[in-house]
């Protein structure tokens, strides 16, 4: 229902002013320049210390330090202290429109606030973008280490009490990376066939001399016997006896989401405070904030992005 109501649907999902030039190098290579920088820029902010003058004194400078800050703006709320700062530099910024001028304010912004304060608009728009897997990779990460932790005791065990040390010695290590790699593919199936190759692989890396053909039925039937009921208990204890951990993963998802609207606030806060306190609010301003309400409204209340995943 509400995307009938965008007139502007088609220009506000087309525009991409809110990307960084960063986002075409690799997450890691655009991360490392940009937690020094945003560090180093929050220092001189009014709200960390005393006011100190800007280091950047040209447009260009300007420009080139607000594309690190619009990637710093896309960062998962795992870097939570990087994104705050960020948003902090914006909100500093963007007093520019207002009468009290701050000193950290860089000149060129202070010379052309609303040029500089429309740009900020689009790049804090990443900031209200859902992140993806906030709170399954959490669950998934949580119930992959619960079974991963509990079948290799448990498997480990089971061996250990059917086949000798040396043949016990390799099948653990081995079926216990098979199995936790295959639990989260294709389930059943899946670890039907590692356990299956694992077996195989294990027990011919571990006995030495070649076993005759009964002496290998007697293993394999051992090994088979062990590790079925090996499997049907360590599932056991990591679905059944770990709703704390899940739990906890889950709180954890939704604690990154409640980081996430506390610094939307923020945003939106000196956005009200523009409003009502500028005197530089022209047309240029003024559509510049309601595009970027209808922007995030719009992404807000888009279908979710993805569906909670207990195992893939």
């Amino acid at each position: 229902m509400y995307s009938e109501w965008v007139s502007l649907q088609t220009a506000i999902q087309s525009d991409s002013s809110h990307t960084s030039v960063l986002k075409r190098f690799p997450a890691a290579v655009s991360k490392e320049i940009i937690i020094p920088i945003v560090k180093n820029i929050s220092q001189g902010l009014s709200i960390n210390t005393v006011d100190q003058p800007s280091k950047l004194y040209s447009i260009d400078e300007v420009n080139w330090t607000m594309e690190v800050i619009c990637q710093g703006l896309t960062l998962p709320f795992t870097e939570h202290d990087i994104l705050k700062e960020c948003v902090n530099i914006y909100c500093e910024w963007m007093s520019g429109c207002l009468i009290r001028k701050k000193m950290c304010v860089p000149k060129p912004v202070v010379e052309a606030p609303v040029t500089f304060s429309t740009k900020m608009l689009s790049h804090l728009y990443n900031l209200f973008v859902p992140r993806e897997k906030s709170i399954s990779s959490a669950l998934s990460t949580t119930v992959s280490s619960a079974v991963s932790s509990a079948l290799s005791t448990t498997v480990s065990s089971a061996v250990s009490s059917a086949l000798s040390t040396t043949v016990s010695s390799a099948l653990s290590t081995t079926v216990s990376s098979a199995v936790s790699s295959a639990l989260f593919t294709t389930m059943s199936s899946a670890v039907s066939s590692a356990l299956s190759t694992a077996v195989s692989s294990a027990v011919s890396s571990a006995v030495s001399v070649r076993p005759s053909a009964a002496v290998s039925t007697i293993l394999s039937a051992a090994v088979s016997s062990a590790l079925s009921s090996a499997v049907s208990s360590a599932l056991s204890s990591a679905v059944f006896v770990g709703p704390s951990a899940l739990t906890s993963a889950f709180s954890a998802g939704v604690d990154q989401v409640n980081r996430q609207a506390m610094l939307c606030h923020r945003a939106l806060r000196m956005l009200e405070t523009i409003a009502k306190e500028s005197n530089l609010l022209n047309r240029e301003l003024w559509e510049a904030i309601l595009k970027f309400l209808l922007a995030t409204t719009d992404t807000l209340l888009a279908p979710p992005r993805e569906k909670v995943k207990w195992y893939k």
